[in-house]
Parts: C-alpha cells; structure tokens; sequence
C-alpha cells in the first residue's frame, strides 16, 4: 500500500489525481488577473530565462485534453462570469464585488470529444477584496452562495452521462479552502450530488477533517497552509495560533509535506539551509514529519509521528527502508536529490 493513497484509487492514479489537480489549481489561479494574462506572461517569462535559472521549468496550462466550460454549455446567462472570465461566486461579506469569490469550471474531453471528466477550480486570493472572506472560512458562511454554480455543473454532468466520481474539485490558497468548504456541505450542495466527488486542494488555510473526503497538500514551510486548521471559527483557530503563525496541528487530510523537489532550496537561512522535510500523511493515514534536528538530538521533535511502517509512493518517491530505533518503530530523515526526495536511516 502507498503513502499517496487517496481513498480507493490506486497509487498511480492518486499520483496523476495531485498532479493533475495542481495543474488546474495554478491554471485556474493566474489565467487572468485584473485583465492580465497572468499565466501566459509568466510562460514568457520563464522561456527568456536562461536554464537553471528556476528550480523547476516554469509553464503554466491546463493539463492535456482540458478546456474552458462557458456560461452558455452551463445553462448560466453571461453575467454568471466576471470580465476575467471566472464564474462569480457571491460573497456572504462583499456580495458581487469584483474580484470576490471565483472560479473556474474545466472538462477534460477524450480523443471521440467526449467528456470524460470535470473540475470545479476554485481561484485563490488575487486582490484585496478577497482578504475579508478570509474572516468566514471556519464558520463557512459562503457553502449557500455555491449552490447556483454547483447545481448547473451538476445537470451538465448528468447530461454528459457523468457521475460525482467524474468530478474534481480543487484550489490553491483560498480556493482551497474553499475546496474543503464544498467538502464539507457536499452532502447538501445541489441535492448531495457531489459527495463523492474527489477533492484535492493546495496550500489550504482551512482543513475540513471529516469523511476522509479531502486531500489536502501543502509544505510545512508555508504559513498559509493550515493556518485556520478545522476549528469552526476563526476566533477558535486564534486562539489556538495567536496571528495563525506557528500552528502544527494533527490534521489527517493534510500531507504535512515540505518541498524536496529542487537541488538547492533558497531559505531564509540561504541555500541549502537545513530542510524540513515531511512525508506524506493522507486522509485517515498518520505518516511521519522529521528534520535534520531530529537526527542531530538523536530522538524525534515533539511533533514528529513515528510510523511502525512505511512503503513508497509512485515511482520509488522514497527509498531505502529505514533502520528501527527501536522495535516497530522507525524514523525517517529526509534529503534533496535532484527532482525527488530520497530518505536516509538514521545514524
């Protein structure tokens, strides 16, 4: 069994499911901005650097066979979509503001032009506006202004001849949360269609934990992610993280990970500096977190999780099985190499 495993897929296809998602998620977050075309400056941009200028090559598109669900293919008259081109979604706090609540509704076609999947891309915080709604995502107050949207892209499904198992639901940062908040009221949500729909979000503020339902990743590094936790209200989620800095709570929909990905990581301590580096914990799963420090002091950090036992996720992700300190338990400690992150037992 992998680490990766999301519900009932198998690894290869959790795997393709987190890379797809992400794929939407960053699509979805900079296609436009204030009229820009945000994901084809940043496309230009990465193609004038010179190699090895980024860690990763930078190109942003939706994934293979995706495209564009229009107003007119849901039913919606035009001014469901802003002039960015998002569905709007009204605000409990700034109603129709633009800029407020988006997002975007994709389908993936096979080679006959059939729909074979669809995906509700919650966009991420692109202006100031959306600041405010950042105040209801524990209480949850924006899950009733979801309804319109989400019933028009459920009888697009139907018409299609497509289940909730064909739907992806995603976001990055706030559209993450938003993410887990259609999770959460998904038994509701236009007649309870979506509940077993798969969600996968990114860089995620607020978790919803119940059902197994979400997947959420993110990287232990970013103050954003889990900030709010699962508490049901922001005043909650304050108090137990004064300025949501510093949380580090036991989320089991939350892969705890920190990127491994590149060879040099720029910190604020410089390159290279000592990584943090997590393993997968997935829905219902508890992995292990380590550091560098856990190996210096010889014993896991008070939020480490020791695992009696851990198997790779996709091809080979982490290797080789580590040594037990003690008996059924082991602790790993993590290493950049190249584009994938490699374990080694401890010493």
């Amino acid at each position: 069994m992998g680490m990766f495993d999301y519900r009932r897929y198998s690894v290869t296809e959790s795997a393709e499911l987190a890379n797809t998602t992400l794929q939407l998620a960053t699509f979805g977050q900079l296609d436009r901005i204030f009229g820009l075309p945000v994901a084809q400056l940043a496309n230009t941009f990465g193609n004038i650097l010179p190699p090895g200028a980024t860690a990763n090559p930078i190109h942003v598109a939706l994934p293979a066979g995706w495209s564009d669900v229009g107003p007119a293919a849901l039913g919606m008259g035009p001014d469901s979509v802003d002039s960015d081109g998002y569905y709007i979604i009204e605000s409990p706090l700034t109603g129709r503001t633009f800029s407020g609540p988006q997002a975007k509704i994709y389908e993936e076609r096979d080679t006959s032009g059939h729909v074979t999947r669809l995906s509700v891309t919650f966009a991420g915080t692109n202006s100031p506006v959306d600041l405010l709604d950042y105040t209801q995502l524990n209480s949850g107050e924006i899950a009733p202004y979801m309804e319109q949207l989400l019933t028009a892209v459920r009888d697009y499904a139907l018409r299609n001849g497509l289940t909730a198992d064909d739907v992806i639901v995603t976001g990055y940062s706030l559209g993450a949360a938003y993410t887990n908040i259609m999770a959460k009221y998904a038994d509701t949500l236009a007649g309870g269609f979506f509940a077993d729909s798969s969600y996968v979000a990114h860089a995620v503020p607020y978790t919803y934990e119940g059902q197994d339902r979400v997947l959420n990743i993110g990287f232990e590094n970013d103050i954003v992610h889990r900030a709010a936790g699962d508490f049901d209200s922001l005043g909650e989620a304050v108090d137990a993280a004064p300025g949501l800095i510093g949380q580090d709570y036991a989320l089991q929909s939350s892969t705890d990970i920190s990127s491994c990905s590149a060879t040099t990581m720029p910190t604020r301590h410089g390159p290279m500096a000592p990584l943090r580096c997590t393993i997968f914990r997935a829905a219902g799963r508890r992995m292990s977190r380590v550091s560098p420090r856990t190996r210096s002091r010889g014993s896991p950090s008070r939020h480490s999780t020791i695992l009696p036992r851990a198997t790779a996720w996709s091809s080979s992700l982490i290797s080789p099985p580590p040594r037990a300190t003690s008996p059924g338990s082991r602790i790993w400690h993590a290493r950049p190499t190249g584009m994938a992150m490699s374990a080694t037992p401890p010493s």
